[in-house]
């Protein structure tokens, strides 16, 4: 049953036509979604006053 239920809920996908790099690529920016809640890969500190969100996700999103 799984098996035939999966079957009509795949949906055909080409590398070819996914064009979400060069989209990136063109934008000039990449855009991250994160929740500054989950230390020690997100998390919030005070810098100079000011709120900011920091942590090793956050380092290699900006690298």
């Amino acid at each position: 049953m799984l098996v035939l239920t999966s079957a009509f809920f795949t949906v055909p996908v080409s590398a070819d036509t996914d064009d979400s790099l060069q989209q990136v690529l063109d934008r000039g920016t990449l855009i991250v979604g994160t929740s500054a809640d989950n230390p020690p890969k997100e998390y919030i500190r005070m810098i100079d006053g000011r709120e900011e969100i920091v942590g090793f996700d956050i380092d290699i999103a900006k690298n």
